[in-house]
């Protein structure tokens, strides 16, 4: 009667079989007692806690009695469960019985798993806010002390201490692959590859090629067996750089591989699988390309679970100087330490760095270059307001080639200032698609 009633379960064993089971027993296993006592109590055992079993077994047989021991073991819905339980000697029929009392810790034992890996995280976090990474004037490959850029470091080190993926959101220029690289770099994965891709850059028709590999004579110009970036990337990160330009029908078998089930090189029916992170990184509201279709829902979610968002220069203009001081030292050679004086320095902090950081790059590379201060969109003004004689870029020595792309640097410069660095929209406003406006960016190191 008592065992009736209480909330402990309870069970008595005979012969290897369960003879007796309470209500809480049935409950906390997910059965019934038809299907419980025609089972060997054995077979609900998780395979690594069997020989635990089996010892328990032995020992209440030779009349011990065994108190909070811990197993696991599935109940009728094949779900894991763990379960601290006395074992009591009884005798049942004039036979060896055993009484076996128990309850259900399962939820009491997930809490202390996620307490004990959060307090690993934060040991981790600790471990790299006092390690080299962190210098006085940023984190890792990074420049910036302005309380934005704290922000973004506090994500970095969080992003850097757990192993999920990553969405980088923020304008063009904005340093978006040297976070990728700083928290590849500050992770457990930082000895295996860092493998970035920019997604825009790569046509349809050769994406599964370039990211799944391909086999020998598996299509036209297939001359070799090609590795692709899920490969190359295994035990490692894969950044992907405007990753909205993915198409939908390679988003789906990107999103197996990144479950998991794998993938198969173009030509094969091999299926491999890698262990990599995936760093992803875009311009665009992901959001909205969902709604539009251009990115599939399932894809958004597997991908977007730690966003980071990185301000634009111009909301970060406190740590222009340092930028300044940190690429002049790093730009001017042994022979030339020219610097940029005071007044140049605020100039630039007033300026809006519509290209951002890479923007500023740039700038003071020509300032190193030539000693005067050009932003972007002033240079293109004086270039199309001289038509007639050319004397703002026109130097003796100049070549055709390097004219022609100096002005189409200015122009593709100006029309992404224009577009807020929107490459889709600077590309329709030249009249050429984003692929091939990406690739002109690429070789004119814009």
């Amino acid at each position: 009667m008592l065992a009736e009633k209480i909330s402990e379960g309870v069970m008595i064993g005979h012969n290897e079989r369960i003879v007796y089971a309470n209500p809480a027993a049935l409950k906390i296993l997910k059965t019934d007692e038809k299907t419980l006592y025609r089972i060997n109590p054995r077979d609900i055992i998780r395979d690594d806690y069997k020989h635990i079993h089996e010892t328990m077994v032995e020992q209440v047989r030779g009349g011990q009695s065994l108190r909070n021991m811990v197993i696991c073991c599935y109940d009728g819905d094949g779900k894991e469960i763990w379960v601290k339980t006395d074992w009591l000697p009884l005798e049942w029929k004039k036979e060896e019985g055993v009484l076996i009392t128990f309850k259900d810790i399962t939820r009491q034992r997930e809490k202390r798993l996620i307490e004990k890996k959060e307090s690993v995280r934060l040991q981790k976090e600790n471990s790299l806010l006092r390690s080299k990474h962190m210098h006085p004037y940023g984190l890792a490959h990074l420049v910036g002390t302005s309380e934005k850029m704290q922000v973004v470091y506090d994500k970095m080190i969080s992003a850097a201490t757990i192993d999920e993926n990553v969405i980088l959101y923020g304008e063009s220029g904005t340093g978006k692959e040297l976070v990728a690289k700083s928290i590849h770099d500050l992770s457990e994965r930082r000895n295996g590859p860092f493998i970035a891709v920019n997604c825009g850059a790569i046509p349809e028709t050769l994406a599964e090629s370039e990211f799944f590999g391909h086999k020998r004579g598996a299509f036209s110009g297939a001359d070799m067996d090609k590795i692709g970036f899920f490969e190359s990337a295994d035990k490692g990160t894969l950044f992907l750089d405007e990753i909205g330009d993915i198409h939908v029908s390679l988003q789906v078998k990107l999103l197996r591989a990144v479950e998991g089930y794998g993938y198969s090189p173009v030509g094969t029916t091999q299926v491999k699988k890698s262990d990599i992170r995936i760093i992803a990184a875009t311009n665009r509201d992901l959001a909205e390309l969902v709604k539009t279709g251009k990115v599939r829902e399932d894809f958004y979610f597997r991908i977007h679970i730690i966003p980071i968002h990185l301000p634009p220069l111009k909301e970060r203009r406190e740590d222009i100087p340092l930028l300044v001081y940190h690429f002049t030292r790093k730009m001017a050679d042994g022979a030339s330490k020219r610097g940029i004086p005071d007044d140049a320095v605020k100039k630039f902090v007033k300026h809006d760095w519509p290209g951002n950081v890479r923007e500023l790059q740039n700038t003071i590379s020509r300032y190193l270059a030539f000693g005067r201060v050009e932003f972007a969109e002033t240079t293109l003004n004086a270039a199309t307001s001289e038509t007639s004689d050319n004397k703002e870029y026109i130097s003796e020595g100049s070549d055709l080639n390097s004219l022609l792309n100096s002005f189409e640097s200015r122009i593709i410069l100006k029309a992404l200032s224009d577009s807020r660095q929107n490459k889709s929209q600077a590309a329709k406003k030249l009249g050429v698609d984003r692929r091939s406006l990406q690739r002109k960016i690429i070789r004119l190191g814009l």
